[in-house]
């Protein structure tokens, strides 16, 4: 798995772009992100909308056009994760096509997991709880992957330590943010388990570091709470 990237907030200039969106331009984004995705379920000869469509969750569009977008993606990925297409083994088949297939899959998938992250700290509190969200079910659908291959690894955490991180990392922590996240972190006991050793190891590291990160966890007044 790739580092994630750096969170990115949205640029003054975007901030007043979103605004010169009218309700009948949203909604034509929103449906032309539906009808992307659509060809794509339909054709694999469509492939190459799903780029189109990761375009679409960019900061520069409106809120509401990136929340169909990064959905439209999950549901895509989820159709060629069930057909065995972005398997390791895939990309390394002998099938030329498959191979290159599974490839290029794999690598717009770690752009958008890394599209997610950033969305952790998006300026709009709706688009930050349901990247957590997904984030959590990449999480689990990893974590099924990897047990499948071996029995005895039940959880990837190598992949939900990226997201605790940047969860607990993020500038933007509303109330709304706070209650929503907090509920789904702790809601199921395997996810509990591995966020709290991963916040005991994350408040270890970062709080004796003095880099950009560092002030935002010392303000996380829900980790003594979570810690007890």
């Amino acid at each position: 798995m790739t580092k994630p990237a750096k969170p990115s907030s949205l640029p003054a200039k975007d901030a007043g772009a979103l605004k010169k969106h009218s309700k009948e331009d949203i909604t034509e984004l929103v449906n032309e992100v539906r009808s992307l995705e659509r060809a794509v379920l339909l054709s694999n000869a469509n492939i190459n909308n799903m780029v189109k469509i990761a375009k679409f969750a960019g900061e520069s569009h409106p809120h509401r056009v990136i929340y169909a977008a990064i959905h439209a993606q999950r549901r895509l990925f989820a159709h060629f994760h069930d057909k065995g297409a972005m398997t390791k083994a895939a990309a390394t088949s002998t099938d030329a096509v498959a191979a290159q297939l599974a490839q290029w899959l794999r690598k717009q998938y770690q752009s958008f997991v890394g599209r997610l992250l950033d969305l952790v700290d998006a300026d709009d509190v709706s688009l930050q709880v349901a990247a957590v969200k997904l984030l959590l079910d990449l999480t689990a659908v990893s974590s099924a992957d990897l047990q499948q291959l071996d029995p005895a690894t039940i959880f990837d955490n190598v992949f939900f330590i990226q997201v605790v991180h940047r969860i607990f990392t993020a500038r933007e922590w509303s109330t709304v943010f706070t209650r929503d996240v907090l509920d789904l972190l702790l809601e199921k006991d395997d996810v509990r388990f591995y966020l709290l050793k991963n916040l005991t190891k994350l408040i270890q590291n970062e709080l004796s570091d003095t880099s950009s990160a560092a002030p935002a966890l010392r303000k996380r007044g829900a980790f003594p709470d979570l810690l007890k």
